[in-house]
């Protein structure tokens, strides 16, 4: 399973100091849920690009691997679900569509308005998810990015891979 350590670590502190001070609904939790929003989405990117990266390091040879680290990096600009779908789509239409069978629909909802909301801390005036309400965000995060490993793990070789032929008589 692809775990979010950092963001886990911060909504689980989080939890536990809201519930200590009874600060639950309160402006601290508020504060506290957009920052566990940034370091989730972040932790979340990063691992989007390791991911894609780790896979484009074992299934090529020569310069292909090169090009897919330099590609995902200008891809992904974003943790939205059309810069994901984009992301994914880089890697062919089977791995898309096996990434879509493997991650529920509810988990890529819960993934999207996280993101959004997230975009709402850094763009705007900020958010009114729980600490709760991002637990489950961090659930469906961590179901989408084991389906984009496990997806990725499924795919035939990318391009460049050496072809075995039979050797000529001598």
């Amino acid at each position: 399973m692809v775990a979010l350590v950092r963001t886990r670590f911060v909504v689980d502190e989080s939890q536990q100091f809201l519930q200590q001070a009874n600060a639950t609904g309160s402006a601290i939790e508020s504060f506290i849920t957009q920052h566990a929003l940034v370091v989730m989405c972040a932790e979340a990117e990063a691992q989007l690009i390791d991911l894609a990266i780790d896979h484009g390091d074992r299934s090529c040879i020569g310069g292909a691997g090169s090009y897919i680290r330099g590609t995902v990096r200008l891809n992904l600009r974003s943790n939205k679900k059309a810069d994901v779908d984009k992301l994914i789509g880089l890697f062919g239409e089977a791995i898309k569509r096996r990434f879509y069978e493997l991650v529920p629909e509810r988990a890529v909802a819960t993934w999207t308005n996280a993101c959004n909301a997230r975009d709402d801390v850094a763009h705007r005036s900020g958010t009114r998810m729980t600490m709760a309400e991002v637990r489950e965000a961090l659930e469906a995060t961590e179901l989408l990015l084991d389906a984009f490993k496990q997806a990725l793990s499924e795919a035939r070789p990318l391009v460049g891979q050496a072809v075995r032929t039979p050797e000529a008589p001598a």
